[in-house]
Order: structure tokens, then C-alpha cells, then sequence
């Protein structure tokens, strides 16, 4: 079982069919050249902008909320956490609109 990871794939994966038109032929190309570039780079470095330390921290959930999921993290390690099978079959009836 062979499989390809990494520069080999998105090599493999900008391979075009014969029909290509010259356009994308050339688009191709280019983006085989910019990979093959990239591989040849020993230190791979990515910086990211103070924004994005937004989009790491967990969104706010309000006490309430938290307090009932916690009580249904523990009933599910105690294995005591049970669901009314009718219950769920009525939730997915109504968001199906019925």
C-alpha cells in the first residue's frame, strides 16, 4: 500500500487529463513549479496575524449553559445518562417541519 503525502500530493493532485485546455496547461504548470520551490525549503515557517488569537479562544458560553453540559459530561462517565428514544424521534420530526 503505497500513499502520498505532503509536496507529492499536491503534485499528484495538479496532474490535468490530455484534454486541458493551453490555459490551464500553463496554470498547472506554474503551480507544479511553485510546489516543487516550496519543497526545496528546509525551514517552513508560518506567522499569523494577532487576530486570528480571536478565532483560538473558545467562544463565550453562557454559566448556565456550561453548568448543564457538565452535568451531562458526568452522567455520561457515570453511565447513567439516558435519552427518551421518543424524545429524539419528536426533535427530528420538527426539524424536519412536521
Amino acid at each position: 500500500m503505497s500513499s502520498t503525502s505532503g509536496i507529492g500530493a499536491a503534485q499528484q493532485a495538479l496532474s490535468l487529463p490530455a484534454t486541458a485546455s493551453p490555459k490551464e496547461t500553463s496554470r498547472a504548470d506554474e503551480a507544479k513549479q511553485a510546489s516543487i520551490s516550496l519543497g526545496a525549503a528546509q525551514n517552513d515557517t508560518a506567522e499569523l496575524s494577532s487576530a486570528s488569537g480571536v478565532l483560538l479562544q473558545p467562544a463565550s458560553v453562557p454559566d448556565a449553559r456550561t453548568a448543564q453540559l457538565e452535568a451531562i459530561q458526568q452522567a455520561i462517565a457515570a453511565g447513567t445518562y439516558s435519552i427518551s428514544a421518543s424524545a429524539v424521534a419528536d426533535k427530528l420530526i420538527e426539524s424536519m417541519g412536521g
